[in-house]
Parts: structure tokens; C-alpha cells; sequence
């Protein structure tokens, strides 16, 4: 068996005319090497290369579902580093390539084997690279870091009109998806009251309020025939009304405002409206200008963006304002969390996302002749259960002074206008009878409706109200096998587990030079 290594694309520092991507003789490069010589075959891709027999140390990696009790979105992945031999000097042009930021790709296979049938074990980016007299070792970087990236890259120009003014000049225009409950717009000409809310299209615009108060909707510029907001000529009869430019993400007030302007907003309509937490990362990874771009559906695993649709199909929403600037990552952290879901960057299959469920059977079966001697299998409970989990609906974005709203505006609404979220709450009291330091457990959640909630903290509760075990365990030749988030069935004549119990793979921890497997199993 043997590792490879493909690294395509190095980039030269040094500034050349023909553009940045491309290597000091100004053509693409890839480079290739193994752990021993291997030449590709004519019907490969690449077809009849040589992989330099210079890799000296077998890949180890290690991943994590979640770090705390349960699921926050992202999970944590050590991806290690790579050392090419160079001892004789030969490859000492290359380290004035551009390697940090550039695709690293690594293979296993047989020797005897066409390259076409290697599995890839890791795709990710390179972190920089070190040398010395003998080895150059190559830092390795997950793909989570293509999420880094800010959400918001379209900012204003401050040249009037949609580029605002020049108070707003350089700043991040608002995001906006799904249904979003009081939103702080962008003030982008307070001259004439026009506010943005997202930079594209929207579904629509719910309501606009002025300190609480809500205006009445006058109409879209579609259906009024205007070219754009800044078109129409409001009259004393508009004062407290406002027009919409949903194909821009923008209204206008038909007078001045008395205070802070608030709006409920159905967000991106690129493409279609999405409110779903599964859409809404799926549109936000594959329509934001990512370096390292995550093509649809290419760079997606599509069937777990489909399961999560099927599991938990509630409207939820996000919203960035001006003066934010979340990740992206941040972002589908923040989404993901509310649902007790998760994400990653699966070995072949791009990303992935999910939601933590009850183990049911099914996967494979691990048995007591698989595990390792090296290893002693162990067992520990991950978090106390919970007494009681209460769900966030309906977040504000912008939360208000009761006493800056206006006069008119009804006591139970000022509340709501003054109060971050409303909570569903889910309990059950019989758990402390059991265990004393049961939790009682908020989970910052973004529905828009209470049912949502409500079905949210029921579920939650019936997953986290029980003890959960994680076992931990080696395996013998099981390298680059599984995944965490995987369903798997482990038996064995130990802890009650003669007739196998499912669990979820919760963290792999990979050492290709033993050939074995560390994992730990959540059930």
C-alpha cells in the first residue's frame, strides 16, 4: 500500500506578466510524489507519471464531531503535515513556490494498482511549508478554512444611490435569509429614507416600522411602475407609508422618520427564496465569491443536504447588518447550532451536514476480532442528561428600548420589540429523581415560528433527557474507513453489548503507519 501526494497549481511569489497563477516558467504545475516509485498509467489522470519516491512519513489524521456535549455547528479536524525528502538538494527550487493556500491531494492505493482506482483519503489546502538540509514539510489545512472567508465581500462605494453615501463608504452591505424579525437596514440615502435590508434580491418585505410603529406598505417599484425607489415623488398623503424594490433588497419611506426604522423581511430570493437551514447554507457556500470556490453540486455531499431538508424542514432566518462581519463559517455555525446540527468536510465527497440523532441499527457491524490489544476499550458519559432544553423563536435583530418606541404602539408589542427571542420551553421533572444535576439547557436557536420551537425542544429533550455514553476504541487495518457521523452497530461480551448496540461515530483518530483506527462512539 502506498500514500500519494498530488499538489496542484504552486504559484510563484515573484510578480510575472502572464498573472499570479503560474509557475516560474509561466505554465501551470503540478507536482507529484509517493512513498515509493510509481509511474501512473496511459489511461490515468494523470496519464504516464512519475510519482517521485520522496514522501517519507505515512499520513495521520484526526477528527472530531463535536467538541462539548452536543453538536455547534462546525466539527474539529486535525489534518496534519506531510515531509517530502530533499536531502540531495534536488527540489530546492521549489520552495519559491506559493504553496500556502494551494489543494493538497492525497491517494492510497496498490502499487501494482492503475492510479484510477486509489481512494483519495485527503483533500485540503497547504498551510506554508518548512524546511531543512533534509526534509520540506508541507502544513496541512482542512477545507473548512475556505468558510473563514467573510460573509459579507460587497461593500459600499459611497457614489449615491444603491453605493449609499459617503457616511457609509467602505462599509459591508446587509445580509439577509430566510425570515428575519425586526431587522436594522442599512440607511443608504437619508435624504430621500431609502434603506436596504440584503444586495440582491429578496422574497419580499414583511413590514417596516418606525420606532415600533408600524408604516403602510404603498407598493413594489414593479407594480408601480417606477424604475427604481429613488424614481417615485412622495406626496404629503405618503407620509407613514413606504414603497419596495424587492429586486434590490430595498425600501423607501414616504416621509421622514421619527426614529430607528425596523423591518420583518423574507431575505435571498437568488435563485429562488430559501428558509430552511439546509437551503440557506446550501445557497450562502455556493453563491458567496469563495476563494476556493465550493461549486454546486460538485463540492457538496447533496444527499446529506437533502436528509437534513427531510428531518427538519422549519423556516428559519439570518441577518448581517452594516456593521457585522461574520464568517461564513460563523455563519452556518450559527444556523447549524440552532438545529443540534453539524458540518464538514467529508474525505470525497465535499461538504457535508447533518443532525444529531438517536443511534438507530444499520452500518457496519464491529466485532471483538477487529479491535486492537494496543488500546483498552473504555467507557464514559459525555453530559449530564437534561431536565428541561428551551428553544429560541423569532430572534430580533435589532432589539429596542421599550421606552424609545413610540406612544402608539401596543404595551404586549413593546415587549416583543425589547425582548431578544421568545423561548419554547420542553421538561421533564422525573429526571432529577434519577440524576440530581440533570440540565436545564437554552439553545440559541433562529426559528420563525413557536410550533418549530416547540418540536425542538421536544426532540431535544428526548435525546438529552437519557445518559449518553462514548466508548473509545482501536481497530486493526482500518485506516481511512470511516467518518465521523457515521452509524455503526458495536458488539462485543462487554457492558451489556452481546447483542450490539448502534452508536454514531463521534471522533477518528488515524495512524497509517500502525494501521489503526482510534474512535469514539456516541450512543
Amino acid at each position: 500500500m502506498q500514500t500519494m501526494l498530488a499538489l496542484p497549481q504552486p504559484i510563484a511569489y515573484a510578480p510575472i506578466a502572464a498573472g499570479p497563477e503560474v509557475s516560474v516558467s509561466g505554465a501551470l504545475t503540478a507536482l507529484y510524489f509517493s512513498d515509493s516509485s510509481y509511474t501512473s498509467a496511459a489511461a490515468d489522470d494523470p496519464p504516464i507519471e512519475l510519482f517521485r519516491p520522496r514522501l517519507k512519513e505515512p499520513y495521520d489524521f484526526a477528527a472530531r464531531l463535536f467538541e462539548q456535549g452536543e453538536p455547534a455547528g462546525r466539527s474539529s479536524v486535525s489534518a496534519g503535515a506531510i515531509s517530502i525528502v530533499n536531502a540531495d538538494g534536488a527540489l530546492d527550487e521549489l520552495l519559491g513556490l506559493g504553496w500556502a493556500g494551494r489543494t493538497i491531494e492525497l491517494y492510497r492505493g496498490r502499487r501494482s494498482a492503475p492510479f484510477s482506482s486509489f481512494n483519495e483519503v485527503f483533500r485540503g489546502t497547504c498551510d506554508g511549508i518548512t524546511w531543512t538540509t533534509r526534509l520540506i514539510t508541507i502544513r496541512l489545512r482542512d477545507r473548512q478554512d475556505i468558510l473563514a472567508q467573510p460573509l459579507q465581500t460587497a461593500l459600499y462605494g459611497g457614489a449615491g444611490g444603491l453605493d449609499a453615501g459617503e457616511d457609509l463608504a467602505g462599509k459591508a452591505k446587509p445580509q439577509c435569509y430566510g425570515q428575519c424579525f425586526n431587522v436594522p437596514p442599512a440607511a443608504i440615502d437619508t435624504a430621500r429614507q431609502v434603506y436596504q435590508v440584503h444586495d440582491r434580491e429578496i422574497e419580499g418585505i414583511l413590514a417596516v416600522r418606525d420606532n415600533g410603529a408600524a408604516l403602510a406598505p404603498a407598493g413594489d417599484v414593479a407594480a408601480l411602475a417606477l424604475a427604481d425607489v429613488f424614481a417615485w415623488d412622495p406626496q404629503p398623503g405618503d407620509a407613514g407609508t413606504y414603497i419596495t424594490d424587492v429586486s434590490q433588497g430595498v425600501f423607501r419611506l414616504g416621509s421622514a422618520p421619527a426614529g430607528r426604522v425596523t423591518a420583518d423581511v423574507l431575505g435571498d430570493a437568488f435563485g429562488g427564496f430559501v428558509s430552511t437551514t439546509a437551503d440557506i447554507v446550501r445557497r450562502i457556500v455556493s453563491t458567496q465569491p469563495l476563494v476556493g470556490q465550493i461549486n454546486d453540486p460538485a463540492g457538496l455531499d447533496v444527499a446529506s443536504f437533502d436528509a437534513l431538508n427531510a428531518a427538519q424542514s422549519a423556516v428559519v432566518g439570518f441577518f448581517a447588518s452594516a456593521e457585522q462581519q461574520p464568517s461564513i463559517a460563523e455563519v452556518v455555525d450559527r444556523l447549524l447550532a440552532g438545529i443540534g446540527g453539524y458540518w464538514f468536510f467529508t474525505r470525497r465527497d465535499g461538504l457535508r451536514v447533518g443532525r444529531l440523532e438517536a443511534p438507530v441499527a444499520g452500518g457496519r457491524v464491529i466485532e471483538q476480532g477487529r479491535i486492537a490489544d494496543t488500546t483498552p476499550i473504555s467507557r464514559r458519559l459525555l453530559q449530564r442528561p437534561s431536565r428541561a432544553r428551551r428553544v429560541a423563536w423569532a430572534p430580533l435583530w435589532a432589539v429596542q428600548d421599550p421606552d424609545s418606541l413610540a406612544d402608539a404602539v401596543a404595551e404586549e408589542d413593546k415587549e416583543f420589540y425589547s425582548t431578544p427571542a421568545r423561548l419554547a420551553a420542553a421538561s421533564d421533572d422525573g429526571v432529577l429523581t434519577k440524576h440530581r444535576l440533570a440540565l436545564d439547557v437554552e439553545v440559541p436557536a433562529l426559528f420563525a415560528f413557536q410550533s418549530d420551537a416547540e418540536n425542538e425542544a421536544e426532540r431535544l429533550l428526548a435525546l438529552h433527557s437519557q445518559p449518553r455514553d462514548v466508548y473509545t476504541l482501536g481497530l486493526v487495518d482500518s485506516v481511512f474507513q470511516f467518518e465521523i457521523g457515521d452509524a455503526l452497530t458495536l458488539a462485543l461480551g462487554r457492558f451489556g453489548l452481546d447483542q450490539g448496540r448502534p452508536f454514531v461515530v463521534l471522533s477518528v483518530e488515524e495512524n497509517a503507519a500502525r494501521n489503526e483506527t482510534l474512535l469514539e462512539l456516541w450512543g
